[in-house]
């Protein structure tokens, strides 16, 4: 009776291991690596289009908005007697974040070009150290590599990490989906958070856009670095390497917590200096 129960549940979790093992992994590459491309890709290849991108509208409709605030407070400070920002350097910082909004799509496809060479940099280093190429699909090789030397008993420990893997890999499907809505959100907002910077009551919104945007790109460096180890192994069929595969599941899945602390800490500091 138990044993048809074990029997059982084998099956079943070898049937959710194998669907898990067909899709996540190339569906995994796609979402990592945001490049260029992303522009000419549903939804922001008809964001973009020239006569429908209302968001470059609405910023520099913020224009208006910041000249009245700025000749009240002019208005205002003259009678307190107060020091207020110098007109000309005033028209000045208004002209620059309004060619930058209204050129964001142009900005934008720069700062990916930039951050996708760097990625290209990352993959190359790691295919001359593991002679592959690395990305998520290679790394379902070492996985399936790993696998002939487990136990096909999946109510054991080599089950255990079959299932943290399988499992883990579909915990990474879900956080890299949401990194992809930030990135094309944070694309989206670009003219509006540019314009934002021109106050500094409002340049609070701005420094959060570019700290979620720097972090939300710079992660796919870190998942590249993350696969050269795996990716690296020759010898699969000892215990070591098991517990490396293990641990590149983890923190590939607390790879954005990471992020936000490393890159997240060296911003700050920045800002405050």
């Amino acid at each position: 009776m138990s044993e048809g129960i074990l029997n059982s549940i084998n099956i079943i979790l070898e049937k959710i291991y194998k669907s898990i093992e067909g899709n996540v992994y190339v569906t995994l590459d796609k979402l990592v690596n945001i490049s260029p491309n992303i522009l000419n890709k549903e939804p922001l290849k008809y964001v973009f289009k020239e006569d429908k991108y209302g968001m470059v509208f609405v910023a520099t409709s913020l224009i208006l908005f910041y000249v009245v605030q700025y000749m009240l407070t002019k208005l205002i400070d003259m009678y307190s007697g107060k020091s207020t920002e110098n007109t000309y350097k005033f028209i000045l910082k208004i002209v620059i974040v309004t060619v930058l909004a209204s050129n964001s799509k142009y900005l934008c496809d720069m700062v990916l070009q930039i951050n996708h060479l760097f990625t290209e940099i990352i993959e190359s280093v790691g295919k001359n150290i593991s002679g592959e190429k690395i990305c998520f699909e290679k790394f379902s090789e070492v996985v399936l590599d790993l696998e002939k030397y487990m136990s096909k008993d999946n109510i054991s420990i080599d089950g255990v990490i079959k299932g943290f893997i399988g499992f883990g890999m579909t915990t990474l499907l879900i956080n890299y989906s949401v990194r992809y809505v930030t990135a094309i959100f944070c694309i989206l907002t670009m003219p509006l958070c540019i314009m934002f910077s021109i106050s500094s009551n409002t340049r609070g919104i701005f420094n959060s856009w570019v700290r979620i945007s720097a972090i939300t790109l710079c992660e796919q460096w870190l998942v590249k670095l993350l696969l050269i180890i795996p990716i690296s192994f020759r010898k699969v069929d000892e215990e070591m390497f098991k517990i490396v595969i293990v641990g590149t599941v983890y923190l590939l899945y607390k790879i954005n917590s990471f992020s936000k602390e490393f890159l997240g800490s060296i911003y700050t500091k920045n800002v405050k200096e």
